[in-house]
């Protein structure tokens, strides 16, 4: 378990005001995956971008060498692939981030 990863993200969600909700927390082959709920209304959508439905679950895959290499995230489904910025069909890019 990412210890860090964990606190921080807890933080966020206690001060979200319910916008973040973390739902799951597994571990992996060195990996955390923190399953999360993310409001997402309001968010303007453009012709040809990803439609987003009021909330939205995603997956933060975090390694154990967090805060030192980066997390990946992605989500549980396929409704965004072909879609810019989304690989694999569900893993989302963040470089712009």
């Amino acid at each position: 378990m990412n210890d860090l990863a964990a606190a921080q993200l807890a933080e966020l969600a206690e001060t979200s005001d319910g916008a973040i909700e973390v739902l799951a927390t597994a571990e992996g082959k060195g990996t955390t995956i923190f399953t999360v709920s993310l409001a997402t209304h309001g968010i303007p959508t453009v012709s040809g971008g990803i439609r987003v439905r009021d909330r939205e679950r995603f997956e933060f895959v975090v390694p154990d060498t967090f805060p030192y290499k980066p997390p990946t995230v992605r989500v549980p489904h396929t409704r965004w692939s072909g879609t810019p910025h989304v690989n694999w069909g569900s893993q989302l890019c963040i470089y712009a981030a």
